[in-house]
């Protein structure tokens, strides 16, 4: 975990100083006549600030089977080069599984969420990357089916359950539809620490996801 925040955190200094010289190189000519010397700052007295909620959609694989995981997005950008925010999902309860309990049928849940910040590379072109990285953390468990056929009540239908650590780095294809809309298609990878549920690998709960995201708000 420790080399994945490492490296996570020289991704974002690369990438956030990156799209701020973009952004500056795109300026013109106007800052030639100001000193060489000025100290550029992510926060200066032209700074634009801009805000979003987006739902997005994920699709991947947890348990070896395909997925579905709804979540929200809100974020605040600086100078259209770094969005800061919060989001989270859940897994869709969609999968069932015969193999964590002899004669039960059981349901893998999963919920996550954290803080993300998103570098964005190009922001004014109609179409640009944006690299957001979430780090948070989140619920994985399981519990039986409720459309089992059951002889008897049980006393509880949660099965096990634990909390874990998650690290979410991925790029997105972002582009411009409208001054107030803005859509995305993006890849992104869920690292989460191992899972001890009964009779479950120890990663089955991370993966590669594919994500389309729906941006409303000021840009």
């Amino acid at each position: 975990m420790k080399k994945i925040l490492v490296t996570l955190a020289l991704y974002l200094v690369f990438f956030t100083t990156y799209a701020q010289s973009t952004d500056s190189t795109q300026a013109g000519t106007k800052s030639t006549n100001k000193s060489t010397s000025e100290v550029q700052t992510l926060l200066n007295g032209k700074s634009h600030f801009g805000f979003f909620v987006a739902p997005v959609i994920k699709g991947g694989l947890i348990m070896d089977e395909a997925a579905l995981l709804p979540g929200l997005r809100l974020g605040w950008t600086i100078n259209r080069v770094v969005s800061l925010g919060f989001e989270g999902y859940g897994l869709a309860p969609t999968i069932t599984r015969n193999d964590i309990l002899d004669n039960q049928k059981v349901r893998p849940l999963m919920g996550y969420g954290g803080f993300f910040i998103e570098p964005i590379i190009g922001s004014k072109k109609l179409v640009h990357i944006t690299t957001p990285v979430m780090i948070g953390a989140g619920w994985i468990g399981h519990i039986r089916d409720w459309n089992d056929e059951r002889s008897e009540p049980y006393r509880d239908d949660l099965i096990d359950d634990q909390v874990v650590w998650v690290v979410e780095p991925g790029i997105n294809a972002e582009l411009n539809v409208a001054n107030f809309f803005r859509v995305n298609l993006g890849i992104s990878y869920r690292f989460m620490s191992e899972s001890s549920l009964v009779n479950t690998p120890i990663k089955s709960f991370e993966g590669l996801n594919y994500s389309l995201t729906l941006k409303f708000g000021r840009f």
